[in-house]
């Protein structure tokens, strides 16, 4: 299903990656599809280039501190 699973990521997908994300304001699922990679890929890549912390991405899909509810990228 994820093409690109187990596949470096190349400067222009990290690229890519920060403007989808930044600029675009596109969801996880969507810059996953994109790039043929899973969400949690998508996820971990965000955080390790430090793209966005993971209350940014909580926060961007309506979380509530202290909620309870799970948040699915």
């Amino acid at each position: 299903m994820y093409s690109r699973f187990g596949n470096r990521w190349s400067v222009n997908e990290i690229l890519s990656l920060q403007r989808e994300w930044e600029l675009l304001e596109l969801t996880i699922h969507q810059i996953a599809e994109r790039h043929q990679r899973s969400p949690e890929a998508i996820v971990f890549k965000l955080a390790a280039e430090e793209f966005a912390t993971n209350e940014e991405m909580l926060e961007r899909y309506g979380a509530k501190k202290k909620s309870n509810r799970k948040i699915r990228y």
